[in-house]
C-alpha cells in the first residue's frame, strides 16, 4: 500500500509528509486488506474570506472502488486532519457494506 502526496504549489516539507502519515497510518493499517493506496491532494485556494488549505484524499480500494475525501480549513495541519478522519469514517462504512454483502450472499 501507498500513499502519494500531490502539492503541485504547495512545498511538501518533512513534517508535512510526516504528518499525513501520522495522520492516515491507524486507518491503512487497521483496513490494510482493503486499501491499495491513498492519493492526498494538497492546495491553497482564494476565497473572499481569505486564503483556505485543502486536503483532498482519494482512496483506491482493492476491489478497484475510490473513495474521495475533500476537507478545507485556516491551515494545512487542520485541513489534513479532517480529512483523515473522514477517511477513517469513509473506510469504516466500505468495509462494513463489504461485510453485510458477504452475509447475506452466505
Amino acid at each position: 500500500m501507498e500513499i502519494l502526496i500531490h502539492a503541485p504549489h504547495i512545498t511538501v516539507t518533512p513534517r508535512l509528509r510526516d504528518l499525513v502519515h501520522q495522520r492516515l497510518m491507524p486507518t491503512l493499517d487497521h483496513h490494510e486488506d482493503h486499501i491499495e493506496r491513498v492519493q492526498v491532494w494538497l492546495s491553497e485556494e482564494s476565497a473572499h474570506s481569505g486564503e483556505r488549505e485543502r486536503c483532498k484524499m482519494i482512496i483506491h480500494t482493492l476491489n478497484k472502488e475510490m473513495l474521495t475525501v475533500e476537507e478545507t480549513c485556516k491551515t494545512q495541519g487542520a485541513a489534513i486532519t479532517k480529512a483523515a478522519a473522514a477517511t477513517e469514517r469513509a473506510v469504516r462504512r466500505k468495509v462494513e457494506r463489504l461485510r453485510n454483502r458477504r452475509r447475506k450472499a452466505a
